[in-house]
């Protein structure tokens, strides 16, 4: 009876064995910066990275060295207005993110958000769709960054995301941001019902 009990003992430590060898997860490298990032001409932003199962320094490639350089710690630093590609890699394991150099002595000061049918009334229960604008080619991929500051009593209209929600009639006065740029205000008219 003894051998039929410790028979099973060789291949119980057999298994655990296996297992404790089981193949090691993944090398993964992962930039933590969340996407895209942004750094102004003459200042700096760290790239931040999180690694596992990897050895060896991590290094830097800058897609187009002429608007990022980044340091061998992972600063970047932003050299002139523009769009690049930086990643970050240990051996053949690597991440990538967008980086949009900024200069704030070029103020991208035609923007905003505008009515989509470009007129600056409606009526009382009218939903009203506005549209983010750039003029300043260089910025017009930042069209997605822009929204609505309501300035007035949102008891008169109130923005749901892009849409402009029309409640009882006055003005309603707005302005849009853009990253640490705001526009001058405008003002949207709000009739009575037309009915």
């Amino acid at each position: 009876m003894n051998r039929r009990i410790l028979f099973p003992l060789p291949i119980l430590g057999m298994c655990l064995g296996v297992s404790s060898c089981a193949a090691k997860p993944a090398p993964s490298l992962r930039i933590v910066n969340p996407g895209p990032m942004f750094v102004l001409v003459e200042q700096s932003s760290w790239l931040r990275c999180y690694t596992e199962n990897l050895e060896g320094k991590i290094q830097f490639e800058v897609e187009n060295p002429e608007y990022v350089e980044v340091t061998p710690r992972g600063c970047c630093v932003g050299l002139k207005r523009g769009s690049t590609k930086v990643t970050a890699f240990v051996g053949e394991v690597s991440d990538s993110i967008e980086v949009h150099v900024l200069d704030p002595k070029v103020e991208p000061q035609s923007f905003g958000f505008y009515p989509k049918n470009g007129i600056y009334e409606g009526h009382v229960g009218d939903r009203l769709e506005f549209k983010p604008y750039v003029y300043d080619v260089p910025y017009f991929y930042l069209r997605e960054y822009i929204v609505p500051i309501l300035l007035t009593d949102p008891s008169i209209a109130h923005f749901e995301g892009n849409i402009l929600v029309a409640e009882k009639p006055g003005e309603v006065w707005y302005c849009s941001q853009l990253l640490n740029w705001v526009s001058q205000p405008l003002c949207f008219t709000i009739l009575n019902d037309q009915s």
